[in-house]
């Protein structure tokens, strides 16, 4: 390990690795939304309601998928656990700050094509970034990871593939919801494809990077009773 990954390596941050992870998720969503080439496939659903509903905003929007995902997970695998009902609390903070960064970047318009390339990719890879860091803290992860956390330990399948076909499985709905909301495509792009193809080797990425980097330990362990 290098000297400024030993620096990083000597503190635990396993709370601020969560902390991280809401924000950078949160302005992943931001980005990909002012590219204008479709929204990750987990965010897509949300993002519709909100353009259906007009007094809907899009963080509003991600508390009652969140929501709706965690019902369907606790019927799905028979359990209601703690962590289950806190990963469904911070639905509301993450939808606030959602919207926050929907604001901090409202004046981002990128015109041409290669603009809209740019500002998805950095979506892309911020997002798979805040996800990635949600993985590393044993505090409470968001719905959707959640639920193919327990999807996977229900079903024996490894993560990864579970993960996979979560991720088609969302880019499924979206199509559904967008034809039955505008009787036309909202919200999905090639972006959303691409996203759908890269984001669960994106995250495995960043995950194998950060362990390097930094210590993932708590630094106040007494809260690991809290939400377990």
């Amino acid at each position: 390990m290098n000297r400024i990954g030993d620096v990083f390596h000597r503190f635990p941050m396993g709370e601020m690795a969560y902390i991280f992870g809401m924000l950078l998720s949160a302005m992943g969503i931001a980005l990909q939304t002012k590219a204008g080439l479709g929204l990750s496939m987990v965010a897509a659903p949300a993002y519709l309601l909100s353009m259906r509903v007009p007094w809907l905003s899009f963080g509003m929007g991600e508390c009652i998928v969140q929501g709706s995902l965690f019902l369907l997970c606790c019927v799905w695998t028979g359990r209601f656990l703690k962590k289950q009902l806190w990963s469904f609390v911070v639905a509301i903070p993450y939808g606030w700050i959602l919207d926050q960064m929907l604001q901090v970047f409202a004046n981002i318009y990128p015109i041409f094509l290669w603009e809209k390339m740019i500002v998805f990719l950095l979506g892309s890879l911020t997002l798979a970034a805040g996800i990635s860091l949600f993985f590393q803290s044993y505090l409470p992860c968001q719905v959707y990871e959640l639920f193919v956390k327990c999807i996977a330990q229900h079903t024996g399948k490894q993560f990864s593939g579970v993960k996979q076909i979560y991720d088609w499985s969302s880019l499924g709905v979206s199509f559904v919801l967008s034809l039955l909301f505008f009787h036309h495509i909202v919200g999905i792009g090639i972006g959303t494809v691409l996203c759908t193809l890269i984001n669960a080797p994106l995250i495995r990425i960043f995950e194998k990077m950060f362990c390097r980097i930094f210590n993932f330990r708590p630094a106040f362990p007494a809260f690991i009773k809290i939400f377990n």
